[in-house]
């Protein structure tokens, strides 16, 4: 919601203002705000600032449990902040993207480029040897985590895009079209839909010796023909 709202309301230097103003900002309160009978700059399970504040606002409804106590989420209220941040990023690929100039291979090359200064960043700001080091850390969202994660969709994005949009190979990733247009559906039917239960329906408990290696599989066929039904019938869930 606050990555759109950015978007709505700010240009692409205010997006990057926001982007940078996010992950100082959630890597300095990380590091120098005082976590009550903790200290400053603990980074460990719990004992962050993030986990303070889940469990001061949250407190029993947090993911992780221990000894029958919600001790911390990876993905709590503070963690959100840097995640707004990834978003941004994904809307400023997007835009990119949809320039009339430049076109071609240069748009593949300016996603190459920006792949290669956000993973620099990421890389160097995780260093261990770093004065003010911030870890790559999924659990806490680190602001590194961020710049190398978006640094490698980046990448990715740009050799596709190369492929499909600029050579013109499109066929083989018609597999994954489907499972594109209709993403947010899929992501929130697996709340309400157990896949995972009418495939251990499907699967006789005698192949029980392949079932667990056949499981994901057989999972990721079953929402994909689901959303090959959509696609058919170009039902398509936007926001």
């Amino acid at each position: 919601m606050f990555g759109g709202l950015i978007y709505l309301i700010t240009d692409v230097r205010g997006q990057i203002a926001a982007v940078v103003v996010l992950l100082v900002g959630y890597w300095a309160a990380m590091l120098f705000v005082p976590v009550p009978g903790v200290g400053p700059g603990v980074l460990l399970p719990g004992k962050t600032l993030a986990d303070y504040v889940d469990r001061t606002v949250m407190p029993g409804t947090l993911y992780i449990h221990k000894n029958g106590r919600s001790i911390r989420d990876p993905e709590g209220l503070l963690s959100t902040i840097p995640a707004i941040g990834t978003a941004l990023l994904g809307a400023l690929a997007g835009a990119w993207l949809k320039r009339d100039r430049p076109t071609g291979a240069s748009k593949t090359l300016g996603l190459l480029i920006a792949s290669f200064v956000l993973l620099s960043g990421g890389w160097l700001w995780s260093r261990p040897g770093f004065a003010w080091s911030f870890p790559l850390n999924k659990n806490l969202w680190s602001s590194s985590f961020v710049l190398c994660t978006a640094g490698w969709s980046l990448y990715l994005l740009a050799v596709f895009y190369q492929v499909i949009d600029v050579w013109g190979f499109r066929r083989w990733s018609f597999f994954f079209v489907v499972i594109g247009v209709n993403a947010i559906t899929i992501y929130l039917a697996t709340r309400f839909i157990d896949f995972h239960g009418i495939v251990g329906l499907l699967v006789p408990m005698k192949w029980q010796v392949i079932h667990e290696q056949l499981r994901p599989i057989l999972i990721v066929a079953l929402e994909w023909c689901c959303l090959w039904v959509m696609y058919r019938n170009r039902w398509f869930l936007r926001v």
